[in-house]
């Protein structure tokens, strides 16, 4: 694994990159920084509520198969509103209701959908999970029900861009999953979900299942909300996210002046660079 990684010189007399600076800048910029502010096309947000009323199996079933295969945003929307059948966001009480509040519902990924073809980025989660999240599971769940639920807009910018709060998730000794709010930079948290920090939350107050396996709207994976919770723990904890961020900010405002042609995937090295030579 370390020897696919860039040959670049940090922190070192020879100017070869020391090893644990190599493993260091693989994860952070395979498993961190692809959970933190990913690129790409966002998720079609416009929605209306009630949820459509189609609870028929082989509905449900070409539904599924439609976002699992095809990687269709809004099936995998209409499937999670089936599920939770919710009519304010389960983390703030916003109601999705745009016509009175301008609220509307948005399709929040609990891993973000851009990583379901970097092969390194599911090597780089088999590493830290144990193996207990595979690049077949990744690939399996990243566009289902699974991997998904809905949130007002502020709370899914904190949850997904801003990174400053994550889900806890469980199965208790019933078999019931339990899923909780956990702020990971408190300040950055929106107003109107302070009252949640630290709370439970219910999820599949609709379809949670109708049958047969096949057929069935499943809630989210308790292994994904925790394995982004904890990534994005760790880096903000190092400093990482704070260094990236910067940069970030930096890049912003060169690039206003003067156009950057570097691929997201070089600046994401740049950064990673800039972090391991502020902590050498």
């Amino acid at each position: 694994m370390l020897d696919a990684l860039p040959q670049v010189p940090i922190g070192s007399k020879d100017g070869a990159m020391p090893d644990v600076n190599r493993l260091a800048a693989h994860y952070l910029t395979h498993l961190c920084f692809a959970f933190w502010n990913p690129p790409g096309p966002s998720t079609p947000q416009v929605s209306t509520h009630p949820s459509p009323d189609i609870p028929q199996k082989v509905v449900i079933k070409e539904l599924i198969r439609q976002s699992t295969d095809d990687h269709q945003m809004s099936t995998l929307k209409t499937l999670v509103e089936l599920r939770d059948n919710k009519l304010k966001c389960p983390v703030s009480s916003s109601p999705f209701i745009p016509a009175v509040h301008g609220v509307v519902s948005e399709l929040a990924h609990i891993l973000p959908f851009s990583i379901h073809g970097k092969s390194e980025t599911h090597k780089a989660i088999e590493m830290f999970t144990g193996m207990d999240i595979d690049a077949q599971t990744i690939i399996a769940l990243v566009n289902r029900p699974e991997n998904a639920l809905l949130l007002d807009h502020d709370s899914h910018k904190a949850f997904d861009t801003m990174c400053s709060w994550g889900i806890e998730a469980y199965v208790d000794v019933n078999g019931t999953n339990r899923y909780f709010v956990r702020p990971i930079i408190p300040k950055q948290i929106p107003m109107h979900m302070l009252g949640y920090i630290n709370r439970e939350f219910i999820l599949g107050d609709g379809i949670q299942g109708i049958g047969e396996e096949g057929n069935r709207i499943a809630l989210p994976d308790p292994r994904l909300c925790n394995l982004k919770l904890n990534v994005m723990r760790v880096m903000h904890a190092s400093g990482a996210a704070d260094v990236f961020e910067e940069q970030k900010k930096n890049l912003l405002r060169t690039s206003i002046a003067q156009p950057c042609n570097l691929s997201f995937w070089a600046l994401q090295w740049r950064w990673t660079k800039s972090f391991l030579t502020n902590s050498t």
